[in-house]
């Protein structure tokens, strides 16, 4: 459960509630993450521009729905979901860059 617990009505990260997240649909993932069906949460945090209904974890704390990739929980603004795959624990690509720890590795 990585720290998530719900009741009917409320979601919770460790003791202190989720504001805004749909109990009906809430499920933990791996890694720290969990979703529903409007959004993705890292943590306990919501995932700002995350898309719940196709939210996937990847390997490590890497993540990805159909628009974006995350790190941590984190947005890396340059990756491309369609073609993301992780490297290793720190490192990942796309078909355009390679990311170290979520971020760009400059050419």
């Amino acid at each position: 459960d990585y720290g998530y617990a719900k009741d009917n009505y409320n979601t919770y990260y460790k003791g202190d509630k989720i504001n805004g997240a749909y109990a009906s649909s809430f499920i933990s993932l791996k890694q720290g993450y969990a979703k529903d069906n409007y959004r993705a949460y890292y943590k306990g945090n919501k995932i700002d521009s995350s898309h719940g209904n196709s939210f996937i974890t990847l390997d490590y704390t890497y993540s990805k729905d159909n628009y974006n990739v995350y790190y941590k929980g984190n947005k890396i603004n340059s990756a491309h979901a369609f073609s993301f795959k992780v490297i290793n624990k720190d490192y990942a690509k796309d078909n355009f860059n390679t990311y170290y720890q979520g971020k760009k590795i400059d050419k």
